[in-house]
């Protein structure tokens, strides 16, 4: 008896509304007919809820995709950014050297003409 009390539970919780509508008398205009289309409103109920969950899932999977691609372009312009002002760095080191070379040369002409004019005396 048990076992039966269970059957029955099991099937009102896949289908809640297989108890009520089993109950009532087959003369009652809620019969089958009203039982099988309980059923049908009941799939239909699971396969939108169904189709809401999926188009859910597809939204956020979106929402992350573009998250990780605006992610992405973030660190992109970070790292262009911080190539750029390397190579500020760079041009304003070789300027500097350039320049530090040129001042070097201009005091080695100065000393070899003193050296020159030293010499000339």
């Amino acid at each position: 008896m048990e076992n039966m009390h269970t059957s029955q539970q099991a099937k009102e919780l896949h289908n809640p509304l297989s108890g009520l509508v089993s109950d009532l008398p087959p003369s009652s205009p809620f019969s089958q007919e009203s039982s099988e289309r309980a059923q049908l409103e009941l799939k239909a109920i699971h396969e939108a809820i169904a189709r809401v969950e999926a188009e859910a899932k597809a939204t956020f999977a979106a929402e992350s995709r573009a998250h990780a691609e605006s992610r992405a372009r973030s660190l992109a312009e970070a790292r262009a950014k911080a190539d750029a002002e390397a190579a500020s760095a760079a041009q304003q080191n070789a300027q500097a050297a350039e320049e530090a070379i040129a001042a070097s040369r201009a005091r080695l002409e100065i000393e070899r003409q003193a050296c020159l004019a030293s010499e000339a005396r």
